[in-house]
């Protein structure tokens, strides 16, 4: 049986399609808040020379006035923010490559960076093999996962992790570290 280069073409043409992934570009402004709402990060497209995003956390005051807590740029866009009362921040994944460079970024309550995790960092090879959709340029490591902060103790804010097939993950927001059980609520 002979396969004619035309065919084989268009065979690799509909192969490479279906695995191609079609992500529209962000918004230019996205605004995110913690769940008691005291506290939130917008995420912001900066016009000029080079793409630049800007990442500002605030608060609101009593008579209902902003009041800044941090802001930084980020090389770049996130695709979704975990925001903490006291301004923390745990930023997941990037904009049309999730799962790949930026999967976890901890940022402290001024707004510096603590740790920058990629998928490796925090799944092993066979764990991404086994239960990870892997597509071109994305990696859905976070479908049916439920994530969200925890505060366990009064001194520390943990950013938690239960993915569907029972991997839990947790994260110390002060100091970056994936935490194991037995360091949790000390």
């Amino acid at each position: 049986m002979f396969v004619t280069v035309p065919s084989f073409a268009a065979l690799a043409l509909a192969v490479f399609t279906a695995a191609c992934d079609r992500v529209a570009p962000p918004p230019p402004r996205r605004v995110f808040a913690s769940a008691d709402g005291t506290c939130v990060v917008r995420v912001e497209k900066v016009r000029g020379a080079a793409p630049q995003v800007t990442c500002a956390a605030v608060t609101l005051n009593r008579k209902g006035v902003e009041v800044p807590v941090w802001k930084r740029e980020l090389e770049y866009t996130p695709w979704r923010v975990f925001v903490a009362s006291d301004g923390h921040a745990v930023a997941v994944d990037s904009w049309g490559r999730r799962g790949n460079e930026h999967t976890v970024v901890v940022i402290d309550a001024k707004g510096k960076i603590v740790r920058d995790y990629q998928l490796e960092d925090i799944l092993t090879k066979a764990e991404i093999g086994e239960h990870v959709l892997c597509s071109v340029s994305n990696r859905w490591w976070t479908q049916g996962a439920w994530m969200r902060f925890e505060s366990p103790s009064r001194e520390e804010t943990i950013f938690a992790v239960d993915l569907p097939w029972g991997k839990k993950i947790r994260i110390s927001s002060k100091t970056g570290r994936i935490l194991r059980t037995s360091e949790i609520g000390q």
